[in-house]
Order: structure tokens, then sequence, then C-alpha cells
């Protein structure tokens, strides 16, 4: 199951918000214990957090929560390609990091195709560090230092 830091998101599922926008809720743990109801809101209301009893975070927790959330459910989404992948006789995905917001997924066999993926990330005129090759399940399971969510949270409130 696709987490960082122990975090993930189970149960999850997308409903429309009021101009058809596609809406995630789910349930989110932390170490296997579920601490909160996580819904994505429209009408420009920001995410919301159900905690469970007893379960009480900071302003700043819930932000690197939040970030986190997000990268999880892009997380879950390539397990799931992984795992049709596998289903068609591949052994591992290659993701192209177009930009932020899209990349460009594609079922190989590692040892065969890793130099022509890389090559296609050069023609795109994306970095190889923009390449990623996930292998395994254990591949989903990601360990971030909380200063690289927190730069991340800077930049996107304009702090750096």
């Amino acid at each position: 199951m696709a987490s960082i830091n122990g975090i993930e998101i189970k149960g999850a599922h997308a409903h429309r918000g009021h101009e058809g926008e596609s809406l995630v809720e789910g349930n989110v743990y932390k170490d296997g214990k579920k601490i909160a109801l996580y819904c994505e809101s429209d009408w420009g209301a920001p995410t919301e957090f159900y905690y469970e009893k007893g379960v009480e975070l900071t302003k700043d927790e819930e932000d690197i929560l939040e970030l986190t959330i997000y990268h999880v459910l892009g997380l879950k989404e390539k397990e799931k390609e992984f795992k049709k992948a596998i289903k068609k006789g591949f052994d591992s995905i290659a993701i192209i990091n177009v930009n932020d917001y899209s990349y460009i997924s594609y079922s190989i066999k590692y040892d065969r195709h890793k130099a022509q993926i890389l090559a296609k990330a050069k023609e795109k005129k994306v970095s190889e560090k923009d390449v990623e090759f996930y292998r395994s399940l254990d591949d989903f399971n990601i360990k971030m230092e909380i200063k690289s969510i927190r730069s991340e949270l800077d930049l996107a409130e304009g702090k750096v």
C-alpha cells in the first residue's frame, strides 16, 4: 500500500463537485492507525480533516499532512499502474515527470527498456532526476525528510 512516512489513505473514492470536478475523500492512517477522514471540498473551501477522538495536530502539522496526502494519492495512482503492468507480464513501470502536474507512464521490462526511457526523457528535455522506476511494491513506501515537505510548502506559500 502506497505510503509516505507511514501516512496512507484507505477507502479513497471520488465524488463530483458542483462544477463536475473530481473530489477525493478517504480515511487517513498513520503507522497503521486511523487518524482522520480526509475530504476535498468544492466551492473554493479548504480541504477538511475530521480527526479521530484524541488526535490533535497543529496548523503546521496539518499543512504537512495535507501535502503528504496529495503525494500519497499520486503514489496510489502509480501503484495501480504498476499492478496492471505486472499482470500484463512487465516487471516495472517508468514514470517521466513532465511537470509538477503531469507525467507519462510506461510499462516496461526494466533491464531491456531503462536506457530507452532515459532517452525519451532527454528528448522531452526532462532531467534524469525526474524519471522514476518502480520495480516492486516496496518502492511505493517512501520515507521523506520533513524539511523537504516543509520547503515544498514554503514554495507553495511564496516564502522562497
